[in-house]
């Protein structure tokens, strides 16, 4: 657990409703499953549990499933004996015998292999584990908290992930809300952070003159819809520690123009996202017209004034309607509570185009949102050229 760990950010109705999830399971030893994209503040939350548990002085322990590979953590999570494999000349402790009577948080855990999920299911069942080259059982009193931004249940029906394993995690699931849902808590989450970095640069003994917060016209800035926040929290966070590198005013307050620069590359990964899924998926620009067209009939408003329409259109795009390669038409995207799911929603986005170079979430909201500036640019091209036309044929 980190040193001292800020705490997390609560003030808008849909984080109370985590933190009165936080406070109703921290004290019992149950496994929870947090749930929400890259970047919302799942390690955040299994602190703020840590810390209201009755192991909040006991070890506390984090994995990351994703950034170790298969061969090797096994090793991490079981330990193993000498001569286990080549060059282990000596034995070694795996996490879940170093975090006995404390908390393991498992990040990332919809990335463990088939063998690995077995072999964790096991530990929550009974406690029991086995050293890699060893025989001995061993026991640990572990409480674990785990972590995912993928749709475990699309992995059990995949036959990606353990369904056995799938209920033993999700006795207790904490959805976190993307900052996008909560633009409210901005404010207060950007003077967080400036505090910390202005303690981190003060440490390090760097010459910088303190900011103090943000101007009004900058606040308004960061919390309107311009900004779709693919990062979540923690691009919230490296926006505002850019702009306080890059402020170049004499005040102690960042202003607009110091988030010019950092927060520039959000729109612009938006569409360039957009222009790869369409271009790998064969879906052109012509497609998007036809389908909107298609779905505007029934009246309602263009754009964002007939959201139905819009939303139609996308279902159609991502369904076995304009037979778009490697899509399912089993489920097209609906609204719920938690957003929109379904094929082409949060899961599929995030296998088709979060790649090492991106490394976030892609949702249906945006794609609409992307999809109708096309469909609308294509309109207004066309009265311009049809305006040219008229002029060019008007003999006067």
């Amino acid at each position: 657990m980190r040193k001292n760990p800020t705490p997390p950010v609560m003030t808008s109705e849909v984080m109370k409703k985590v933190e009165r999830q936080v406070l109703q399971i921290a004290q019992k030893p149950t496994t929870v499953l947090l749930l929400g994209e890259t970047g919302v503040g799942k390690n955040v939350i299994a602190e703020e549990i840590l810390k209201n548990s009755a192991r909040s002085c006991k070890i506390f322990l984090t994995l990351n499933c994703a950034t170790i590979s298969e061969e090797l953590i096994e090793s991490v999570l079981f330990g193993y004996v000498k001569g286990a494999y080549t060059g282990a000349t000596e034995g070694r402790s795996g996490f879940f015998e170093d975090a006995h009577e404390g908390t393991l948080f498992i990040d990332e855990v919809g990335e463990l292999s088939p063998k690995m999920q077995m072999k964790v299911l096991r530990v929550l069942d009974n406690g029991e584990f086995t050293r890699m080259g060893s025989t001995m059982t061993q026991r640990a009193d572990v409480r674990v908290i785990a972590a995912t931004n993928r749709d475990l249940e699309k992995l059990v029906a995949e036959g990606r992930f353990r369904l056995d394993l799938y209920f033993r995690l999700n006795i207790f699931p904490i959805h976190i809300p993307p900052l996008r849902d909560r633009r409210d808590e901005i404010p207060e989450l950007v003077k967080t952070f400036i505090d910390e970095i202005n303690e981190t640069f003060k440490k390090e003994k760097a010459s910088f003159t303190p900011v103090e917060g943000i101007t009004e016209d900058a606040r308004k800035y960061l919390q309107s819809e311009e900004h779709y926040w693919l990062g979540n929290v923690r691009e919230l966070r490296n926006k505002v520690e850019s702009a306080m590198v890059r402020t170049t005013g004499t005040g102690n307050e960042l202003k607009r123009t110091d988030f010019h620069v950092a927060v520039a590359g959000s729109q612009d990964l938006s569409e360039t996202l957009f222009e790869r899924f369409i271009s790998e998926k064969g879906i052109s620009r012509e497609d998007i017209r036809d389908a909107y067209a298609k779905h505007s009939k029934g009246g309602g408003g263009r754009g964002s004034n007939n959201p139905l329409a819009l939303e139609r259109t996308v279902s159609a795009l991502l369904s076995q309607e304009l037979t778009v390669a490697g899509l399912s038409a089993m489920e097209t995207p609906k609204r719920t509570e938690m957003g929109y799911v379904g094929i082409g929603s949060i899961d599929y986005f995030v296998r088709v185009l979060s790649e090492p170079l991106f490394g976030e979430t892609y949702t249906t909201v945006k794609f609409m949102e992307l999809a109708i500036k096309t469909v609308e640019q294509q309109d207004n091209d066309s009265v311009d050229d049809a305006a040219e036309r008229e002029n060019a044929n008007d003999p006067l």
